[in-house]
């Protein structure tokens, strides 16, 4: 069985506020308030498409395919609450970072 943090609840609250940022400046494509959404990542619903997003991947990073999955992530939002499995992509949180062009600080 694999071990797995839930991406949202391990985030940062800097981090979320960027996320809902984002959300918010497009919220007539996401068509879901950052309620509903955070509901969204608790329901058995979700749960269930990021395992296979695990499973689909044998739970390694789509990415760079040497590290564990840590985030499974939209490709887009259009389909949010009803996404297909290849619209969300399983990441470590190095190669999640590099979708969001974000820099990774080198230890």
């Amino acid at each position: 069985m694999l071990t797995r943090p839930l991406s949202l609840r391990d985030c940062t609250s800097e981090r979320l506020s960027r996320l809902f940022v984002v959300m918010s400046y497009k919220q007539s494509v996401y068509r879901m308030t950052r309620e509903q959404y955070l509901a969204y990542l608790q329901s058995e619903k979700w749960k269930r498409k990021r395992d296979a997003v695990f499973q689909r991947e044998n739970g390694l990073c789509q990415g760079c395919r040497e590290e564990p999955i840590e985030h499974v992530h939209h490709l887009t939002y259009s389909h949010c609450g009803d996404e297909l499995l290849h619209q969300l992509v399983g990441f470590c949180g190095t190669c999640h970072n590099k979708s969001h062009y974000l820099t990774v600080k080198e230890l």
